[in-house]
């Protein structure tokens, strides 16, 4: 049994083998297809020209573009938040993370943590009340 089983281990891991060297001359050929070896250097030579003159700015445009995204962007926002605080508060509302929990003895019901902890009493006696949360 056990010998069985590697008499067929081995024999798989032979056919891998030889499909992947065959699939290694396959892309050589495919190669040579494409880039004949009479003109391959000077292809080549035009390949790593566009390469320089386009495809190197786009990606150096790109990743500066992300680290100003990344880093300025959020910064930016808070300064501008800041000058127009006094005309539209709606904006700046949003940039703050409030932490919410959930509303005790009221099922369904998420509420600012800061709200329950400035006045627990009050939340409760509100509670006992039947006062809606707004």
């Amino acid at each position: 049994m056990g010998e069985n089983f590697i008499d067929t281990a081995l024999q798989k891991l032979k056919e891998v083998l030889l499909f992947l060297c065959n699939l290694g001359g396959y892309a050589l050929k495919k190669i040579d297809e494409i880039f004949p070896p009479e003109t391959r250097s000077e292809t080549l030579h035009r390949w790593i020209h566009v390469g320089k003159s386009v495809v190197l700015p786009v990606a150096v445009g790109l990743v500066v573009l992300c680290i100003f995204c990344r880093c300025c962007l959020p910064s930016l926002w808070r300064s501008i938040c800041g000058c127009f605080r006094d005309f539209c508060c709606c904006c700046c509302r949003r940039m703050r993370k409030v932490k919410m929990m959930k509303a005790p003895g009221r099922r369904g019901y998420v509420i600012p943590r800061s709200m329950f902890e400035s006045d627990p009493r009050g939340y409760f006696r509100g509670l006992h009340a039947d006062i809606d949360l707004e």
